[in-house]
């Protein structure tokens, strides 16, 4: 969790693939010891609130990465990973028109029910990290306008069917905890993900 919070500050393009090397060690490492794997695709509804006069829409999102299921008991299974969440928002104000792209490090540290060999329910909390921002306006265009956060601890419900022995359909809401950026109120997120099962 250090080695997030540290990379998330001052990040640049070039480093880009830190993170893709912190994902695969986890991947590498999870797998070990994980009674399944998943690697997962999908896109996210994401909805946010604006102040007073500002309006913000989504206009694409999706993510990608890995997640692991270890049982703990007879039911229960711990769901844990690492998501790389790209986000492409467009904030209104004053006439003008900005895009924001914001690629978040998505850690689920989650906790499920299962029902029989092919459902789960799971809930807990999500580790966010901002790896890189962007901004594009028909106005002037600052990032340090927006103040963009550079962690957040989601809070995420959802559940999880195994279509077959190696695909998976995985839908979850995640609430965002706070404004993500200055000139919000708060947020939240639907998102749905493909998931190639590795057992």
């Amino acid at each position: 969790m250090y080695y997030l919070l540290k990379l998330s500050r001052n990040f640049r393009m070039k480093n880009y693939p830190r993170y893709l090397v912190f994902i695969s060690m986890m991947f590498s490492s999870s797998l070990l010891l994980a009674q399944r794997a998943g690697l997962t695709f999908g896109v996210s509804q994401v909805q946010v609130a604006g102040d007073t006069g500002i309006d913000v829409s989504s206009s694409g999102s999706y993510q990608l990465g890995a997640l692991f299921y270890q049982p703990m008991a007879e039911s229960f299974e711990v769901r844990v990973g690492a998501l790389l969440h790209q986000q492409s928002l467009t904030v209104t104000a004053s006439g003008n028109d900005t895009t924001l792209n914001l690629s978040n490090v998505n850690v689920p540290l989650t906790a499920g029910y299962k029902f029989g060999e092919r459902f789960l329910i799971f809930a807990g909390p999500v580790l966010s990290v901002n790896a890189n921002k962007s901004c594009k306006s028909t106005a002037s265009c600052s990032m340090s306008s927006y103040k963009v956060k550079g962690t957040d601890v989601l809070l995420s419900l959802g559940g999880q069917a195994q279509l077959t022995e190696s695909i998976g359909l995985e839908v979850s809401y995640d609430r965002m905890n706070g404004k993500p950026f200055e000139g919000t109120t708060g947020g939240q997120m639907i998102n749905v993900n493909f998931q190639y099962i590795i057992e």
